[in-house]
C-alpha cells in the first residue's frame, strides 16, 4: 500500500511539474519517500507444495457439490501453476479455453489488460479431464458466483457483454 501511495504522490508531483512549465502557477511538493519494509516473500519447498495438493486433492466437500471434487484440483493448480488472480481464473469461460493448444485468454483482469496463460502439458491434460467431465458434456455453463449458481445457456441468441452474466433463474 505504500509504494501505491508514493507512485500516485509521485504521479500528481510530476503533473504538477508539467503544470508548472505550461505557465501554471502551482505548488509542487517535496519527495515522497517510500517507508522499507522487512518484508520477506515465502517460496514454498518441494514438500510444501506437495501438501497444498495433497489437501486440495483429497478435500471431500461437507454437503452436496460434487462438482467439487473436480473442480477444486483444477482451480487451484490454475491458480498455483499459472500465478492467476482469484477474480481471473473464476472468469474463465468455456469459451476462453483453447485445449487444443494448451492457452486460456484471460479477459477479467487487473487493470483490464487481457492477456494469455500458456499450459503446461500436464495442466493441460487435467484440464481436458475436466472438460470431458463437466463443461463439455452439459448444454448449459454454469457459473459460481458468491455462493450462488448462475447459468448461462451454451446456444443463446445473444453474446453477453464482457464483464457481465446473465442473471436467469435456474430451474429446480
Amino acid at each position: 500500500m505504500v509504494k501505491r501511495l508514493h507512485s500516485r504522490v509521485n504521479f500528481a508531483k510530476n503533473f504538477l511539474i508539467y503544470l508548472g512549465r505550461k505557465g501554471f502557477n502551482v505548488f509542487v511538493p517535496h519527495d515522497v519517500k517510500s517507508i522499507p519494509t522487512d518484508f520477506q516473500p515465502h517460496i514454498y519447498t518441494d514438500d510444501e507444495v506437495a501438501r497444498y495438493f495433497q489437501a486440495v486433492d483429497t478435500y471431500v466437500p461437507d454437503k452436496g457439490n460434487k462438482k467439487n471434487l473436480i473442480q477444486l484440483p483444477v482451480i487451484f493448480r490454475i491458480l498455483y501453476c499459472c500465478g492467476t488472480r482469484i477474480n481471473e481464473t473464476l472468469g474463465i469461460r468455456k469459451k476462453d479455453v483453447d485445449l487444443e493448444n494448451g492457452i486460456i485468454a484471460l479477459y477479467e483482469t487487473k487493470n483490464n489488460c487481457a492477456r494469455y496463460i500458456v499450459l503446461s502439458d500436464e495442466l493441460a491434460n487435467l484440464l481436458r479431464q475436466y472438460a470431458d467431465k463437466v463443461f463439455y458434456a452439459l448444454d448449459v455453463i454454469p457459473h459460481t458466483v458468491c455462493g450462488e449458481n448462475r447459468r448461462k445457456s451454451s446456444n443463446s441468441e445473444q453474446p453477453v457483454p464482457h464483464g457481465e452474466r446473465r442473471r436467469t433463474r435456474q430451474n429446480p
